[in-house]
Formats: structure tokens, C-alpha cells, sequence
């Protein structure tokens, strides 16, 4: 019994200090992280196409089923030093949406210009559609 309890404790160390060593490094490897909302409204076909030009989200408008659009942001690295860029989608909107370019390094002082392209799939509901892009700066 006592070798059982022995085993089961160091086995609860190990995953403690792994779980622990896991979250250190993440601490300190991932320095930034901006979110940014994203959206969409699909309209039917043959519907006006609807422009929304605030700054405040990475807003596409109002698009039909099957077309696309894009919008474009700025990337600036005003840390002081280097820094690898990771973008990456999350939420409904995800696999409609292409970013370039993504996993770059950014140089201190160094503005880069970000496009996310986004292509309504035929089958896409009408309505709005919502995701966030999540862009981390990570010690590099």
C-alpha cells in the first residue's frame, strides 16, 4: 500500500511541476496580446453591398452569399524589441477568413500591414455572423 500511495505522489508531483513549468513558459514566451472583434452581416444575392469603416473592430460590411471582401490593419512593434507575430481566428467567421501575412517576425519600431481576406461560402446563413482574431507578440 505504502509503495501504491509513494507512486501515486510522485505522480501527482511530475504533473504539478509540468502543469506548473507550462505555464511559466507561456508567461514568458507570449509577451502581447491584442483582440480585435470581426464581423459580418450575409445578405441575400442581389442585395446593395453595405460599407462599415470604423476603426473600433475589423468590421466587413454587409456582403452577399458567395462573394468576398477584405479589409486591412496595421501592425506596430513599439516594445522594443523583436517580436514573432502569431494571428490566428477564432468564432464562426473562422474558415472564411485568410490573413497575410501571419507568423512574421516585427521588428522594433517596425509597422506592418495586415489583410484579412473573408469568402462567404453559398451556403452561409443570412444574418450576422461574429468571430475575434486573437494577435499575439511572442519573444522570439
Amino acid at each position: 500500500m505504502k509503495k501504491k500511495s509513494l507512486i501515486l505522489l510522485l505522480v501527482i508531483i511530475l504533473l504539478f511541476t509540468i502543469g506548473i513549468t507550462s505555464f511559466i513558459y507561456s508567461s514568458y514566451k507570449v509577451f502581447d496580446v491584442k483582440t480585435l472583434m470581426v464581423d459580418v452581416t450575409v445578405r441575400e444575392e442581389n442585395k446593395t453591398l453595405g460599407f462599415n469603416v470604423d476603426t473600433d473592430a475589423i468590421h466587413f460590411g454587409e456582403l452577399p452569399r458567395n462573394t468576398g471582401g477584405g479589409r486591412t490593419i496595421h501592425i506596430n512593434n513599439t516594445y522594443g524589441k523583436e517580436a514573432f507575430i502569431v494571428i490566428k481566428m477564432r468564432g464562426e467567421m473562422s474558415e472564411w477568413i485568410t490573413i497575410t501575412p501571419n507568423n512574421f517576425v516585427l521588428e522594433p519600431d517596425e509597422r506592418r500591414d495586415i489583410t484579412f481576406k473573408i469568402e462567404i461560402p453559398k451556403n452561409a446563413s443570412i444574418g450576422n455572423h461574429t468571430g475575434f482574431v486573437n494577435i499575439q507578440f511572442l519573444r522570439n
